[in-house]
């Protein structure tokens, strides 16, 4: 999961967005059927990405933490 990336703004249209994997490795473009609905997704998504960043941020933390006793 932690190799997930999101890029708002996909040449050509302004309702599109990408999701991409594994360093673009597969990369999934999405319409949305209005800019604000768009906006809507892409909020809700970074916070789901920003979400899961910050528990990984916390298990590295607790394993540095544990490593150094």
């Amino acid at each position: 999961m932690s190799q997930i990336g999101l890029t708002e703004s996909v040449k050509g249209d302004s309702r599109r967005f990408e999701i991409w994997l594994q360093g673009r490795q597969e990369v999934h473009t999405i319409q949305a059927p209005s800019l604000d609905v768009k906006q809507s997704w892409v909020r809700q998504i970074k916070g789901v990405l920003m979400s899961q960043l910050a528990e990984l941020k916390g298990k590295q933390n607790t394993a540095l933490a544990k490593s150094n006793h």
